[in-house]
């Protein structure tokens, strides 16, 4: 077989920047996509990738990144909204959303797909408009390729971790896009994967912009982060939109007409003594939204006091 073995450092050259990150005026972007079945090693690649990117960041530049993992881009959102204080100090932020499922980033047309996308395409403004300037480096991961959006698929790096699930035409495109000797290691890299040699996964199949396809290695017992945020699933309370988002809006407009004075806290203790359950993030977006529909905010109570 004719390929070259790289360590993981040869992505550096796409993910570091050559100037200190805190020095840009907006948001720059670095997108990887990762392919893999289940348990194929994904999660741990993409950790060893923020670790290296780390110890980089403070050779270069003194500094080191946030690091957020999430299942959905809408829950990681909500969660840099609801704590803006994690981005401070921060120039470099790795975040990695670990499934396409949850995040809706499959072939159905969805809401939370809709949302997603629209997240994903708005993801450097949005960080701005938080106070974040610097480096975003966004990775997500994926276990079927042709349920991955097109913009997705052709992510300046795109790594495979097997073919135990392609469909032919799958296994047709992807065996042109890495040619015959690297996807013949990958098929191999599965089979033994599968025979519970676990220690195979530190292979993948990469493509990177403007290099031959090769596989990467990232060692064995790679280094891995230990300060990690993981953002809870259905933190923003999106999944839950299409049949409690009713529910939730008619028990704030109630408890707003009894006592039009509620604070958002005293709200919240409301709807759980009533037994309505949803994400905080959510409940703080519909609760401000009916208060100024209503007219129930301080400002507008305090001009009816006046007069």
């Amino acid at each position: 077989m004719s390929f070259q073995v790289k360590p993981t450092s040869v992505l550096l050259s796409y993910y570091i920047p050559n100037r200190d990150p805190g020095s840009y005026p907006n948001c720059r972007l670095r997108v990887t996509t990762y392919v893999g079945f289940m348990e194929m090693g994904k999660t741990v690649t993409e950790k060893a990738v923020m670790y290296l990117v780390d110890r980089q960041l403070e050779k270069n530049f003194g500094e080191s990144s946030l690091k957020l993992t999430c299942k959905c881009i809408i829950d990681a959102k909500a969660y840099l909204e609801d704590h803006p204080d994690v981005l401070k100090g921060f120039s470099y932020l790795q975040l990695f959303v670990d499934d396409l499922f949850y995040s809706g980033l499959s072939i159905e047309n969805s809401p939370i797909k809709r949302e997603s996308l629209k997240i994903y395409a708005d993801i450097r403004h949005i960080l701005e408009d938080l106070g974040f300037h610097g480096v975003l480096r966004l990775s997500f991961a994926g276990q079927y390729f042709w349920y991955i959006p097109p913009f997705f698929r052709r992510a300046p790096v795109l790594v495979f971790k097997d073919i135990c699930t392609h469909e032919r035409r799958e296994k047709l495109e992807i065996s042109r896009m890495l040619g015959k000797d690297v996807y013949e290691f990958l098929k191999e890299v599965t089979g033994k994967a599968w025979a519970w040699q676990d220690s195979i996964k530190r292979y993948s199949a990469v493509l990177k912009f403007g290099d031959p396809p090769f596989i990467l290695d990232v060692g064995e017992n790679p280094a891995l982060p230990t300060d990690v945020i993981e953002v809870p699933v259905n933190y923003s309370g999106f999944l839950d939109v299409d049949h409690k988002e009713r529910e939730l809006e008619s028990a704030i407009r109630v408890a707003l007409y009894l006592r039009p004075e509620l604070g958002h806290a005293e709200l919240r203790s409301v709807l759980r003594s009533a037994g309505v359950k949803f994400g905080n993030h959510r409940t703080t977006k519909l609760f401000k939204a009916i208060k100024k529909e209503l007219g129930v905010t301080p400002l507008a109570m305090a001009r009816r006091q006046v007069k």
